[in-house]
């Protein structure tokens, strides 16, 4: 069985097509946003997380490999939009896991992904074979999620907020001139 979690808006849902493609899979679902977690039982996803506040990139991206790390998905899937084009690559980076944009299909081949993506300006598609786990991104409109019936469990979460700098420590330093012969020799260019 394959573990998957779909990231999105619940305008997103269509992305689950996507995981359905593979064999077997338990299909959680990241619902950002407003929108009625319930629904996406139909689609066959048996656990929905809810986030119902907008974060910005970084605190998603720590929320994202928490879950990632809790739950041990094989694949993230996310939509193509501003916020998760930055949000996703900074979770893959910190879980090193290959990223996939703009994929046009996903096969299953025992424990082992073959993902099809455009590339070369979309003059061509190139298949990547994945034999761990995978963050990919795709156009939700390009999948439909087919109709499987499943009990949905949900649950809220409530994410750190963190901010990428913090401010240790100030100190005031004197003014005025300094003299070159002075200066921190790390600083000077040759």
């Amino acid at each position: 069985m394959v573990k998957v979690l779909i990231v999105g808006t619940i305008n997103d849902a269509s992305l689950i097509g996507l995981a359905q493609k593979l064999e077997n899979p338990e299909i959680h679902y990241l619902l950002v946003g407003a929108g009625d977690a319930a629904q996406l039982g139909k689609y066959g996803v048996s656990k929905a997380y809810v986030l119902p506040s907008q974060v910005d990139e970084h605190s998603f991206a720590e929320l994202l490999v928490d879950l990632v790390n809790k739950n041990a998905y094989s694949l993230v899937t996310a939509p193509i939009n501003k916020f998760f084009k930055t949000a996703i690559p900074i979770a893959a980076q910190r879980l090193s896991v290959p990223l996939v944009i703009d994929i046009v299909d996903l096969k299953q081949v025992g424990n082992t992904f073959e993902v099809v993506f455009n590339g070369v300006g979309n003059r061509a598609q190139i298949t990547a074979k994945i034999t761990d786990r995978a963050f990919v991104m795709a156009p939700p409109a390009r999948f439909k999620a087919g109709e499987k019936p499943a009990t949905t469990s949900t649950e809220v979460l409530q994410p750190k907020i963190i901010s990428p700098v913090k401010i240790v420590s100030t100190e005031e330093k004197p003014k005025g001139k300094v003299r070159i012969e002075d200066a921190d020799s790390r600083s000077r260019r040759i």
